[in-house]
Protein backbone atom coordinates (compact mmCIF):
# COMPACT_ATOMS: atom_id res chain seq x y z
CA UNK A 1 0.00 0.00 0.00
CA UNK A 2 1.45 3.53 -1.19
CA UNK A 3 2.06 6.05 1.60
CA UNK A 4 0.07 9.40 1.23
CA UNK A 5 2.15 12.51 2.94
CA UNK A 6 -0.44 14.42 4.24
CA UNK A 7 -0.60 18.05 2.54
CA UNK A 8 -1.69 21.03 4.99
CA UNK A 9 -4.38 23.31 4.42
CA UNK A 10 -3.78 27.06 3.42
CA UNK A 11 -2.13 28.87 5.95
CA UNK A 12 -3.31 31.94 6.89
CA UNK A 13 0.12 33.29 5.63
CA UNK A 14 1.04 35.00 8.93
CA UNK A 15 3.11 31.95 9.78
CA UNK A 16 5.90 30.58 8.01
CA UNK A 17 5.08 28.06 5.00
CA UNK A 18 4.89 24.78 6.53
CA UNK A 19 7.67 22.68 5.79
CA UNK A 20 5.82 19.67 5.23
CA UNK A 21 4.81 21.05 1.77
CA UNK A 22 8.45 20.63 0.53
CA UNK A 23 7.45 16.83 -0.38
CA UNK A 24 6.11 19.01 -3.54
CA UNK A 25 8.53 21.86 -3.53
CA UNK A 26 6.16 23.79 -5.93
CA UNK A 27 3.66 23.82 -3.91
CA UNK A 28 5.92 25.14 -1.21
CA UNK A 29 6.78 27.97 -3.32
CA UNK A 30 3.41 28.72 -4.24
CA UNK A 31 2.94 28.92 -0.61
CA UNK A 32 5.54 31.02 0.23
CA UNK A 33 4.98 33.49 -2.60
CA UNK A 34 1.32 33.92 -0.63
CA UNK A 35 2.99 34.37 2.37
CA UNK A 36 5.24 36.77 0.90
CA UNK A 37 1.78 38.97 -0.92
CA UNK A 38 0.24 38.69 2.44
CA UNK A 39 3.47 40.37 3.64
CA UNK A 40 3.48 42.85 1.42
CA UNK A 41 0.17 43.61 2.43
CA UNK A 42 0.98 44.26 5.84
CA UNK A 43 3.79 46.39 5.12
CA UNK A 44 1.47 48.66 2.81
CA UNK A 45 -0.87 48.52 5.59
CA UNK A 46 1.97 50.16 7.90
CA UNK A 47 3.37 52.77 5.18
CA UNK A 48 0.04 54.29 5.40
CA UNK A 49 -1.57 53.49 8.90
CA UNK A 50 -1.69 56.34 11.28
CA UNK A 51 -1.10 54.22 14.32
CA UNK A 52 1.40 51.32 14.97
CA UNK A 53 0.01 47.45 15.22
CA UNK A 54 2.80 46.30 16.47
CA UNK A 55 1.61 42.42 15.74
CA UNK A 56 2.43 43.82 12.20
CA UNK A 57 5.28 44.94 12.68
CA UNK A 58 6.50 41.66 14.39
CA UNK A 59 5.44 39.80 11.25
CA UNK A 60 6.93 41.71 8.73
CA UNK A 61 10.55 41.58 10.62
CA UNK A 62 9.85 38.23 11.50
CA UNK A 63 9.75 37.41 7.37
CA UNK A 64 12.62 39.56 6.66
CA UNK A 65 14.75 38.60 8.91
CA UNK A 66 14.26 34.69 9.30
CA UNK A 67 12.34 33.44 6.15
CA UNK A 68 13.19 35.95 2.94
CA UNK A 69 16.73 35.28 2.80
CA UNK A 70 16.30 31.80 3.13
CA UNK A 71 13.53 32.20 0.20
CA UNK A 72 15.62 33.88 -2.18
CA UNK A 73 18.70 31.59 -1.70
CA UNK A 74 16.47 28.29 -2.08
CA UNK A 75 15.20 30.36 -5.56
CA UNK A 76 19.08 31.19 -6.72
CA UNK A 77 20.31 28.09 -5.67
CA UNK A 78 17.83 25.01 -6.51
CA UNK A 79 15.06 26.03 -8.38
CA UNK A 80 17.39 28.35 -11.20
CA UNK A 81 19.31 26.14 -11.99
CA UNK A 82 16.62 23.41 -12.51
CA UNK A 83 14.96 25.55 -14.56
CA UNK A 84 18.20 26.50 -16.64
CA UNK A 85 18.30 22.81 -16.88
CA UNK A 86 15.03 21.93 -17.91
CA UNK A 87 13.84 24.46 -20.15
CA UNK A 88 14.24 24.64 -23.73
CA UNK A 89 16.23 27.30 -25.53
CA UNK A 90 13.22 29.79 -26.88
CA UNK A 91 12.05 29.87 -22.95
CA UNK A 92 14.70 32.54 -23.14
CA UNK A 93 14.96 31.55 -19.64
CA UNK A 94 18.51 32.73 -18.37
CA UNK A 95 17.01 36.36 -19.65
CA UNK A 96 13.81 35.89 -17.10
CA UNK A 97 16.56 34.42 -14.17
CA UNK A 98 18.63 37.04 -14.75
CA UNK A 99 16.13 39.85 -13.79
CA UNK A 100 15.08 37.90 -10.83
CA UNK A 101 18.81 37.79 -9.67
CA UNK A 102 18.38 41.26 -10.56
CA UNK A 103 15.36 41.33 -8.12
CA UNK A 104 16.46 39.73 -5.61
CA UNK A 105 20.01 41.60 -5.30
CA UNK A 106 17.55 44.67 -5.12
CA UNK A 107 15.65 43.07 -2.24
CA UNK A 108 18.68 41.99 -0.77
CA UNK A 109 19.61 45.70 0.15
CA UNK A 110 16.47 47.34 0.98
CA UNK A 111 15.00 44.50 3.19
CA UNK A 112 17.38 45.56 6.00
CA UNK A 113 16.83 49.40 5.71
CA UNK A 114 12.73 48.10 6.18
CA UNK A 115 13.87 46.20 8.89
CA UNK A 116 15.97 49.20 10.56
CA UNK A 117 12.94 51.26 10.18
CA UNK A 118 10.35 49.23 11.59
CA UNK A 119 12.70 48.48 14.83
CA UNK A 120 12.78 52.08 15.31
CA UNK A 121 8.79 51.68 15.34
CA UNK A 122 9.12 49.39 18.22
CA UNK A 123 11.92 51.06 19.81
CA UNK A 124 9.38 54.32 20.27
CA UNK A 125 10.34 56.46 17.57
CA UNK A 126 6.77 57.85 17.41
CA UNK A 127 6.30 57.42 13.41
CA UNK A 128 7.30 56.69 10.13
CA UNK A 129 8.96 59.20 8.01
CA UNK A 130 8.00 60.15 4.75
CA UNK A 131 11.08 58.56 3.29
CA UNK A 132 10.21 55.14 5.22
CA UNK A 133 6.56 55.38 3.83
CA UNK A 134 8.20 55.46 -0.14
CA UNK A 135 10.36 52.58 0.72
CA UNK A 136 7.78 50.31 2.14
CA UNK A 137 5.63 51.23 -0.42
CA UNK A 138 8.14 51.20 -3.41
CA UNK A 139 8.95 47.24 -2.01
CA UNK A 140 6.09 45.87 -1.41
CA UNK A 141 5.11 47.38 -4.98
CA UNK A 142 8.17 45.96 -6.33
CA UNK A 143 7.74 42.88 -4.34
CA UNK A 144 4.98 42.39 -5.73
CA UNK A 145 5.76 43.02 -9.55
CA UNK A 146 8.72 39.92 -8.80
CA UNK A 147 6.59 37.74 -7.92
CA UNK A 148 4.24 37.62 -10.78
CA UNK A 149 7.69 37.05 -13.24
CA UNK A 150 8.72 34.47 -11.08
CA UNK A 151 5.17 32.58 -11.11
Amino acid sequence: MKRQIAVPSRSDCLSPTDPRLLGNPLDFIAEDHLRERQICALIDGIANAAGLDTSDVDNVLSFLGEELGMHLQDEDDGLFPLMRKKCEAEDQIDDVIERLQSDHMKITAVAPKIGQSLQRLLDGQPALNDGDRTMLSEFANDTRRHLIVEN
